[in-house]
């Protein structure tokens, strides 16, 4: 099988080129890789934080580059094949179950995750509680 590899400081992806040929897509190839690199550069911001809703927040910012990742290699845009949320080396949440249930929209959570878990749920859905009442504050 033919390789090719995204790679920005410790992180690293290897490809299947034979896929992106078979569909015939390898003319984005380039852009699969800069897009890797775009989400690395946020796994390198995750790695410089421990604070539950910056991860959380961070964390996010990797889902539209998951759905431009399957646009590019000629894939139907489809979140419940997205694995990148749990490939953070902060995120607690098992791997090889979620990897196994890829595709059918379940999701294994480790309810302690610095990321995923309910803690980091509850703070965010407090922020954005506040700020819905802020924002509706500041319209009156």
């Amino acid at each position: 099988m033919e390789k090719f590899v995204a790679t920005y400081n410790h992180y690293s992806q290897s490809l299947n080129l034979d896929l992106l040929k078979s569909k015939n897509r390898e003319h984005f190839k380039d852009q699969i890789i800069e897009t890797y690199i775009e989400v690395f550069k946020i796994f390198e911001k995750m790695d410089n934080t421990d604070n539950r809703v910056e991860l959380y927040h961070l964390q996010n910012q990797v889902i539209p580059l998951e759905f431009k990742l399957q646009e590019l290699w000629g894939f139907k845009k489809d979140k419940n094949y997205h694995r990148l949320w749990m490939e953070h080396d902060k995120c607690t949440c098992p791997k090889l179950d979620n990897l196994d249930d890829i595709g059918t929209g379940m999701r294994h959570i480790n309810t302690e995750c610095i990321i995923h878990g309910i803690k980091t749920f509850n703070i965010v859905n407090r922020e954005n509680k506040l700020n819905r009442i802020l924002k509706n504050n500041d319209n009156k």
